[in-house]
This record gives C-alpha cells, structure tokens and sequence, in this order.
C-alpha cells in the first residue's frame, strides 16, 4: 500500500504512450492495436523494422473499419527474428496515401525452441530484475511499476544505436544479435535511471503531509549520478571492444 497522504504518480499512463506488443519468436496469431479515428481512412497498414524505416521485417495490411480497433494476423514468417522492433500503424486513405500514424513497439521473444544460433534481445523482464521493478508491491512507496515497458524497450534499443553510431564504424548490430549482454543489460538501466532522473526533476517540490515532510523527487541527484555512470562505463567498454575488434581484423581506422 501507499504511504497515507502521498500523491505522487509516476510519467505513464499517459493516453498516447506507446503499446508494448509481445509475443514469441516462430508464433502465428493476432494482434491488436489501438484505433486511429480518421475519416478518410480505408486501410490499416502495420511496418515493423528495426531502425531504418525502409528495411521493414514484415508488413501486413488489414481492413479500416470505423470505431474498432485493427487486427493484424501474422504467421511464423513474420516472427522468425526474435528482437526489439519499432511497429509502426498507418492509416491509408483509399488510394493509398498515409493520413495518420502512431509508434508502437514489438517484442518478439526469442525461445528455446527456435533453433536460432544468434543471441537474442535482453527481454524486459531481465531488465526489471535487475531494477527490482517487476511487480507494483515491490515499490511500496509509489504502488505501481516505476518504468513503463515502452520506456524500458527505448532505453534498450539505445545502448545497440550508441554501438552503431560510434567510430571507428566496424560491424553493425540489430537487438537481434547484438552479443555483449551484460555490457547492454548495465548500459540500459543507465539510460532509463538518467531518463527518469530528468522527469523527476521537472517534478522536484518538497511539500508538507499528514505523513510528514515528502521530498520524494530529491532523488534525481542519485538517479542521475548513477546512470551518468554506467553510460560512461558502456561508452568507455565500446571503445574498448571495437578496439579489439580493429585489432583482429589488422585494421588501422582507429585513430
């Protein structure tokens, strides 16, 4: 339960947050999405990639039906690369033009049964044990998950693009394959420590109540203290292994 005369709410729900669809590596089902109201809409079309737009996983189209919300079929064929995958939804008019659209978020989990001999994504649950945030009673204070899964999968695909996007530019992972686990696994609660850090400080006021003096927010300082930390050591770690990488390929791009 929460502490007699403590008001505060967490950043989520928020109505326009992104869904987290999961679902496993090699299923078949259906899936649904929140509805777009548009009059000129005629199709729902769902794009899910990886970080580029124009390289879709799989696309699937379905029927704009006004006041309910889109179903989507997928078969095993879809389902085949077990990551962290953005699920875009457009609304098409009747000629095939976009007219709206809304970010969501696929997990697609990987099993043992998949015969894969990649990696695998980290999974969110992984990720709330390492926060202890996987149930609301572990947060006594607040009653309620800290961390949205749309925002856990965020701060996840950001330690993969940080990879990406540093230099020397060697080999280029997807959360599909990405190997270094622990080093993502400590790189993620970074990013989601200094994320929430920011909110509760926009939110920081201490304040008087029958429990007593709260000041909840303060602990931005920590949060952002910590976070900054573990950024800084995964930064530090890429370095560090795409440097060893050069050095088994004979490169001589780092400078």
């Amino acid at each position: 339960m929460g502490i007699e005369g403590y008001n505060y709410d967490p950043p989520y729900p928020c109505e326009n947050a992104p869904e987290v669809i999961h679902i496993y590596q090699n299923s078949a089902g259906t899936l649904s999405l929140p509805e777009i109201e548009h009059d000129d809409g005629a199709t729902y079309r769902l794009d899910v990639y990886d970080m580029k737009p124009n390289e879709a996983i799989f696309t699937i189209d379905t029927s704009y039906v006004p006041g309910a919300p889109p179903e989507f079929t997928y078969t095993a064929d879809n389902t085949f690369r077990a990551g962290l995958w953005v699920a875009k939804l457009y609304v098409l008019d009747i000629s095939g033009n976009i007219v709206a659209s809304a970010d969501h978020y696929l997990q697609i989990e990987q099993t043992s049964r998949a015969g894969t001999t990649l990696y695998g994504p980290l999974t969110i649950a992984e990720v709330r044990m390492e926060l202890w945030d996987e149930c609301p009673d572990m947060n006594f204070l607040i009653d309620r998950l800290e961390f949205p899964d749309h925002q856990v999968i965020r701060c996840m695909q950001r330690p993969v693009r940080v990879w990406n996007e540093t230099t020397p530019i060697t080999r280029r992972y997807t959360t599909e394959n990405f190997p270094y686990h622990e080093t993502w696994l400590d790189a993620t609660v970074g990013y989601l420590m200094v994320s929430i850090a920011n909110w509760y400080f926009r939110n920081h006021l201490q304040y008087q109540s029958r429990a007593g003096v709260i000041d909840d927010m303060d602990k931005w300082k920590v949060y952002l203290q910590l976070g900054n930390q573990k950024i800084d050591a995964y930064k530090g770690k890429v370095d560090e292994l795409k440097y060893a990488e050069e050095l088994r390929k004979g490169g001589r791009s780092w400078v």
